[in-house]
């Protein structure tokens, strides 16, 4: 059964990433069809064909190297990528030329290089949609709230608590969690200490905090962690939760009239209502439910507890929203913050460090997939917003090459010279491939530790904490590589 699982799992992966490769390229497919092009070769995948089958005169194949896929189009791209690849069994290259097809307008030229952004956006847009019609996904609809603040910290000795908000980082605004900690990381240059500017009742107040290290290169302000869902993991017999009627899989909102931020948040509250009945709202099953509670010394730990052992819930980068315009803008917002990172000299450093390759997306996948099919749905909804944006950059070999190649004809009245280009093209597609190597390369040096950490955090959730203890930190923390 677990070999099936796995199996399944593999199989999942391979037609989720085929499906975001194969929507690509149909939207390709299709525009080009629509405006009259000749369309030679539809390809899922690089590199010898495991299958092909001639239809209509166009070699539809899937070849054997899956890291995407193209569709050759003379009249789009006559001296490159229609030259450069192997279509036939022999390894013959296509013979056709520009020369022998019908003209084609410089707008139909951009119709079809935008057009395959276009299928990868819709798709996520679909995904979307299946993410908010469905009653089993709940989302705090992202926010930088601050959960809990260790005593002795520099942040709690500056008046930050629970509930007061993030609301920008070295002058960058933040409207996620996961934003401040790319914010964070990005300002990790040589120094320990980040520019935060923190909402504290209404009043926006900057200060000069330390940050450390919390694994994997990602710095985040010492001592301060994240708003979350209070899910309770379980009950200890005989304690005062057990007497109050407190079950597990219960979310406690608030507790003594302070609305509750996260696990840490509530150990401080009831540390402080020793011998005190207190009210304790809850939401179970989507009831809310409001209690009266007792908290008691723990004779063996001198702390003053309930007796809930705190569950975990995933909260992933890509699933941090509800509505639709909100998961598709979150996710265009992090691509672009990242390409901005790229672009920045002082940034570019730690920026790079946060690119993924093939191997770590399949990863990310397979985690996903771990969570739950609709988690992996989300999660390929962001790489289509990811694939579809970095497609129109203006890169020779990307569909935002051609559409620069098109707008100089359109403006200069001249084809750009074909040699010149084929040139252009070949020189990026093998900076492209030494870029990808570099990173899968540095990927399979990553991944072990991914899964320790990925495996670690099920090991926590399969034992949940006391509830004197803090809780661990949420995958969306680990996830933070894919998500920038």
């Amino acid at each position: 059964m677990i070999f099936l699982a796995i199996v399944l799992k593999i199989l999942a992966i391979i037609g989720l990433f085929g499906l975001t490769i194969f929507i690509h390229e149909l939207g390709h497919f299709l525009a080009a069809i629509w405006s009259g092009m000749v369309v030679e070769v539809f390809s899922i995948g690089f590199g010898p064909a495991i299958w092909q089958k001639k239809v209509r005169g166009v070699t539809l194949k899937i070849a054997w190297i899956p890291l995407g896929g193209y569709v050759s189009i003379p009249q789009l791209d006559p001296a490159a990528m229609s030259t450069i690849q192997k279509d036939s069994k022999d390894g013959s290259s296509v013979q056709v030329t520009e020369q022998d097809l019908p003209a084609v307008s410089v707008w139909k030229k951009i119709f079809v290089s935008v057009a395959g952004a276009t299928g990868n956006v819709l798709l996520a847009i679909v995904f979307a949609w299946i993410i908010y019609c469905s009653p089993s996904v709940v989302t705090e609809e992202g926010n930088t709230v601050i959960g809990s603040v260790e005593e002795g910290s520099a942040a709690y000795a500056e008046g930050i608590r629970p509930g007061h908000e993030i609301v920008e980082v070295n002058g960058e605004r933040v409207r996620t969690w996961t934003e401040y900690v790319v914010e964070c990381v990005l300002a990790a240059s040589g120094s320990n200490k980040v520019s935060v500017t923190v909402a504290i009742d209404g009043e926006e107040q900057e200060m000069l905090l330390p940050t450390v290290d919390v694994g994997d290169g990602i710095f985040m302000l010492d001592g301060v962690q994240k708003s979350a869902l209070c899910a309770v993991g379980g009950i200890q017999e005989g304690s005062p939760a057990e007497k109050s009627g407190i079950e597990a899989g219960d979310v406690i909102e608030s507790f003594n009239g302070v609305p509750v931020r996260s696990g840490g948040h509530l150990v401080e509250l009831v540390g402080a209502r020793r011998d005190e009945s207190s009210a304790i709202v809850i939401q179970r099953k989507g009831d809310v439910l409001a209690l009266q509670i007792t908290p008691r010394l723990d004779e063996e730990t001198q702390r003053t507890l309930i007796g809930v052992q705190f569950g975990e819930v995933h909260s992933f980068p890509w699933m941090q929203f509800k509505r639709p315009s909100a998961q598709i803008r979150h996710d265009a917002t992090q691509i672009v913050r990242m390409l901005r990172a790229l672009s920045n000299r002082k940034q570019m450093g730690n920026a790079s460090k946060g690119l993924a390759g093939p191997p770590r997306i399949m990863v990310f996948l397979w985690f996903s997939i771990q969570a739950g099919l609709l988690n992996a749905i989300g999660f390929i909804r962001f790489l289509n917003i990811n694939l579809a944006i970095l497609n129109l950059l203006p890169l020779p070999v990307l569909d935002g090459g051609h559409i620069v190649f098109a707008v100089y004809e359109g403006v200069t009245r001249r084809k750009p010279n074909a040699k010149f280009v084929n040139a252009l093209i070949n020189i990026f597609v093998v900076l492209l491939v030494g870029a990808m190597l570099f990173l899968s390369g540095r990927d399979l040096f990553a991944i072990p530790k991914l899964f320790r950490s990925w495996n670690q955090t099920e090991a926590q959730q399969a034992q949940p904490e006391p509830e004197e203890q803090q809780a661990t930190p949420e995958p969306e923390d680990q996830q933070t590589d894919e998500e920038r």
